[in-house]
């Protein structure tokens, strides 16, 4: 037996192919450029961490500071997943001394702020124009029990 067509259904499927096939392209390239930028936050986040580390075995905030700035830029330097236009490191030095009280010392902190302005062309397939800010923080302790240079 032969089965009887519909009226008008012929050729349904290559239209709704048609109409549906670049949205589910735009849709894919749009999770290549999520993923894209997921994995440039996780590299900034781990040179913030580096730098942060970095910083926190120097034994001087000024040499904090430079320990911090190099770290960081070996780091994205090395990776070459993630290219920045122009890198800020912030670093915050305000509690790098530890503290004697009473109970005992406390360790003192050292904050790193990464910021990268990342071209979107260099996250996505579709070589958009403009550029995406990206800021990562990352703080490490200084220990409580060694030396550190007061300036």
């Amino acid at each position: 037996m032969i089965a009887a067509r519909r009226g008008g259904e012929g050729g349904s499927a290559t239209v709704e192919l048609v109409l549906v096939a670049p949205l589910l392209v735009a849709f894919l390239l749009f999770m290549v450029f999520a993923g894209r930028v997921v994995v440039a936050m996780g590299d900034l986040e781990a040179a913030a961490r580096d730098a942060a580390r970095a910083a926190s075995l120097s034994r001087s905030p000024q040499g904090a500071r430079q320990a911090a700035r190099q770290a960081a830029a070996a780091d994205l330097t090395q990776t070459r997943r993630i290219t920045c236009r122009s890198l800020d490191v912030q670093v915050d030095t305000t509690a790098f001394q530890p503290r004697q009280t009473a109970t005992g010392p406390i360790a003192g902190t050292v904050t790193v702020i990464l910021g990268c302005h990342v071209r979107v062309a260099d996250l996505s397939l579709l070589r958009l124009p403009g550029t995406r800010l990206i800021q990562r923080r990352a703080t490490a302790p200084v220990d409580a029990f060694r030396g550190v240079a007061t300036q």
